[in-house]
């Protein structure tokens, strides 16, 4: 299957709201309305099929294709921030899990 950078992000987003342990529909809502329903379903369901462990790897196997420029990265960054905040209110865990995104991503 093919994928694009709105699925790679979407998908990203996605493991993003997990991050805390409990996905609150302001997260979701939040996926939906900048990628649409029908992307989010396809890529809600790659993640439920995977194994934690195998959307990371397949994340970052795809980074370079689908996040190549600093500009990339500093918008998703500022797209897991704003799923974090929906909710207003960011916990330990999705901080710790933005360190290690910024990390992973290299920004």
């Amino acid at each position: 299957m093919e994928y694009t950078q709105e699925d790679y992000w979407t998908l990203l987003l996605i493991y993003a709201a997990h991050a805390d342990l409990e996905v609150r529909s302001t997260e979701v809502e939040y996926i939906v309305k900048r990628f649409g329903n029908e992307r989010f379903k396809k890529m809600n369901n790659f993640f439920k099929q995977h194994s934690d462990y195998e959307v990371i790897q397949w994340l970052k196997s795809h980074k370079d294709r689908f996040m190549s420029s600093d500009e990339d990265r500093n918008q998703m960054l500022q797209s897991v921030k704003a799923v974090f905040e929906s909710d207003e209110e960011v916990d330990l865990l999705e901080r710790n899990f933005l360190w290690m995104l910024r990390h992973v991503i290299e920004v």
